[in-house]
């Protein structure tokens, strides 16, 4: 009985020794250090890839726009009639409309040119019982101070306006109005739902970009940029090229470290080796 007990004892101080040697825990550490490298490479790839077939889709959309651009210019009627408004996205609309009571609306945080500024929209009225259509005056840059607006010249007469069409896709990331009741109404998406809400009014979901000039208060004609998509399919390909590059690059790391991994265990089993044979002899 007390011959069993010390053996059991003695057995289980050797594991506890065993497990907790430094080859048992190094072991333990590349095994963790090597599952977090493949959970990182194949994040990587899989970036890559997500951003390769996001290019060949807004490929895709640049070939459609540009097919629809050469089509003969819609009527009201065809804005009145459809329920798909993607697919109107990049088509010339000739339309009369009136100016509404409205304040102006003024997208925030966007680019030409190097410039960060707006992009500012009137609300118009198409027909009594239509809804209205938000017609994009243009860009103008922002003041260094947030607090001072820019002051944009509306339309104020009804008139026959000429441009194209283009359709707002929902942007996961954000996509909320946060609008700011001020003169213009400044807001962070373009956001048709609470649009209409925020102004008690049902809008078309698709925007008019007129190629009438306006101005701001100081007689200045804004820009008229031209971006129906949020990103172009270049940009893209080139984001993707990024991931799988990282990806490239952690690879070699990878294969370096393991061969330097490698051969410094292979060193370290030679070494115990070596100093475990005198005491076998020893013995």
């Amino acid at each position: 009985m007390i011959n069993s007990s010390s053996k059991t004892s003695t057995t289980l101080k050797s594991s506890r020794v065993s497990n907790g040697s430094p080859l048992v825990r190094l072991f333990q550490s590349k095994i963790i250090a090597f599952a977090l490298f493949v959970g990182l490479l194949i994040l990587l790839i899989k970036l890559g890839f997500w951003q390769l077939y996001r290019g060949y889709d807004k490929q895709e959309l640049e070939q459609q726009l540009a097919y629809r651009q050469q089509l003969s210019p819609l009527s009201a009627q065809d804005l009145y009639t459809t329920d798909n408004f993607e697919h109107l996205s990049g088509r010339e609309l000739s339309i009369t409309v009136f100016p509404t009571p409205h304040s102006l609306i003024i997208l925030d945080n966007q680019v030409h040119q190097g410039q960060v500024g707006y992009l500012v929209f009137q609300i118009m009225a198409v027909s009594p019982k239509e809804p209205a259509l938000l017609v994009e005056l243009g860009f103008t840059p922002a003041n260094l101070d947030r607090t001072q607006l820019p002051q944009i010249l509306p339309f104020t007469q009804k008139q026959t306006l000429h441009g194209r069409l283009y359709y707002k896709h929902t942007n996961p990331v954000s996509h909320e109005l946060l609008a700011e009741k001020n003169n213009p109404i400044r807001i962070q998406n373009l956001n048709f739902v609470q649009l209409s809400k925020l102004v008690q009014q049902p809008i078309h979901p698709i925007v008019l970009q007129a190629e009438a000039i306006t101005f701001d208060a100081n007689q200045q004609p804004l820009a008229k940029p031209w971006n129906p998509l949020p990103m172009p399919a270049n940009k893209h390909f080139g984001y993707a090229m990024q991931w799988f590059s990282m990806a490239f690059a952690l690879l070699i790391i990878g294969l370096i470290l393991l061969k330097r991994h490698i051969s410094n265990f292979l060193s370290f089993f030679r070494i115990t080796r070596s100093t475990d044979e005198p005491a076998k002899e020893k013995k």
